[in-house]
Formats: structure tokens, sequence, C-alpha cells
């Protein structure tokens, strides 16, 4: 396995709602204890290794901040989330983590 993407609510950024492209490694995660929905990303990054026969190359987040998308900010996001999944973050865009306006 190559890459997995996983999409989803990145919250705590400033500024304007942007879409955001990061590898997981590059992000400190903090967890509950529990089992449930609420371990949230965290537990489910922990997991990957356990279900999976190799780890991936890379795992990547793609997720925007905001409570109501707009459409514009929807079809951003997907168009990103497909563009790393095929291409990664090094051979594809964003040429940074952070796309904001100029993403693909």
């Amino acid at each position: 396995m190559e890459r997995i993407v996983f999409v989803d609510r990145v919250t705590g950024l400033e500024g304007p709602p942007e879409t955001l492209a990061i590898d997981c490694r590059d992000v400190s995660w903090s967890s509950s204890d529990g089992f449930d929905h609420a371990a949230g990303l965290p537990f489910l990054l922990q997991s990957v290794p356990i279900a999976c026969d190799r780890p991936p190359k890379e795992m990547l987040l793609v997720g925007a901040d905001s409570e109501t998308p707009s459409r514009e900010l929807v079809e951003q996001t997907a168009r990103l989330a497909l563009t790393v999944a095929v291409s990664g973050l090094d051979e594809g865009p964003p040429p940074s983590p952070r796309t904001g306006g100029d993403g693909p």
C-alpha cells in the first residue's frame, strides 16, 4: 500500500477557512483513552499498523477548518484529497501544506 489519505475537519487554524494537506507524522496528536468515535483520528492513525499487513509509505490528512463549509470549500477539499491520493505531497500540488485559495 502506497498511501492512505484521511479527510476530516481540522480545527485550530488561524484566519479564514482554508484547505490543508499534511503528512500525519508532522502532527502531534492527543487522544482520549477511549475506543469509540470520541477517540477520533489519533486512535484511527494508531490502528493503521494493526489493520494493515504492510504499513503505508504515506499517511496524509486533508481537511478544512470550518463548522459550516461552503460548497466551494468542500469542492476544493475534495479536489485536494484526490490530488494527494494520486500524487502524494512530494510529487503533486500543493507546494506547501497550507493551500488556501491556491489549491488544485
